[in-house]
Formats: C-alpha cells, structure tokens, sequence
C-alpha cells in the first residue's frame, strides 16, 4: 500500500469518525434517539434520527413531536408516522409497529411538531445512550470504529506478480 493510499484512508476515517462522533454526541441540529419499537420495523430500536424542522409535514412522513406520556403526564418526544389531520385540525399520528393510531392525552397540533425525519443512522441512538457521560465509554467506542476502518486498509495485498499469475488463462 503507498503512502498515498495509507493517508487516504486515515483522512478518510477522521472524517468518518467525527460525523460519527457528532451524530452521536447529538451536536448535529436536531437529533433524536429511538429507544422503543413503535415504529419497527422501518425505524429500529436504538437509531438515531435527523430531523428537519422547516419541513412542511405530509401525510406518510416520519415525524418527531412532542406529547404527554399517557401514564404519568410527563412530557416526551415522539417518533411517528404521521396520518393526517382529525375534522377539528389535531394530528392522527401513528407508530408502525402499533395496531391503532395514537390516542394522546392532549390533542396534537402542528406547533407540537419538531420536524420531519430525514435521515435514520442504526445503533448509533443506543451507542449515545449507552455511553452518555462516559468518558472511558467513548474512548472504546472511537477506538473500536478506527481499528475496525483502518485494519483492512493497511492489510499488506499479495504480490502483483503472483495475483497476474493466478489470473492468467491457458491458451
């Protein structure tokens, strides 16, 4: 491997590290980690969402908004699907993975909405849940993706020659 290919893919992996890192982290605007199955399958437990906030809402889109837990009247962020909107203008909201549209404590209007889903990452939500707070956690976590990046990249290839040779056909 030369010299050029080595740096490449070190460049590479720093900058595929601090994307990671500022997914996870939450420093990108408007991110959001899914922590329950309301909407599996087509959003997995543990994915961190992108969210924009100037999009228009349509009927079919992934939205994050905010709600009232039904069972202790907290307030909470919500990943659904959304609907449509009832006769008296609130939102029909659903999770995928639910047999019945939601059924929330107080009617949700459109200035309950944060924004439309945009981009999904997998596991990367439950890796900032996991080590939030963590420092020794995010240490093996960026160790763990840099090894696993670079590894294959400065793995030594066979010889040019022998590879020629293999690829050869009798004539």
């Amino acid at each position: 491997m030369s010299i050029k290919q080595i740096v490449s893919h070190i460049v590479t992996s720093f900058v595929v590290l601090l994307l990671l890192g500022i997914a996870a982290l939450g420093l990108w605007p408007h991110t959001y980690n899914v922590m329950n199955g309301s909407m599996e399958p087509t959003v997995a437990v543990g994915t961190k969402v992108f969210v924009d906030t100037k999009a228009e809402i349509a009927p079919q889109d992934i939205i994050v908004f905010r709600a009232i837990e039904q069972t202790d009247g907290k307030p909470v962020i919500v990943t659904h699907r959304f609907i449509g909107y009832n006769d008296d203008g609130t939102l029909i909201t659903k999770g995928d993975a639910n047999n019945a549209t939601d059924f929330p404590v107080v009617p949700l209007t459109n200035d309950d909405v944060i924004g439309v889903v945009v981009h999904q990452m997998p596991h990367v939500g439950a890796i900032h849940e996991w080590v939030k707070g963590q420092a020794w956690a995010w240490v093996c976590v960026i160790l763990g993706v840099f090894l696993w990046w670079m590894i294959p990249a400065l793995a030594t290839p066979k010889d040019e020659a022998v590879l020629d040779a293999d690829t050869t056909t009798p004539v």
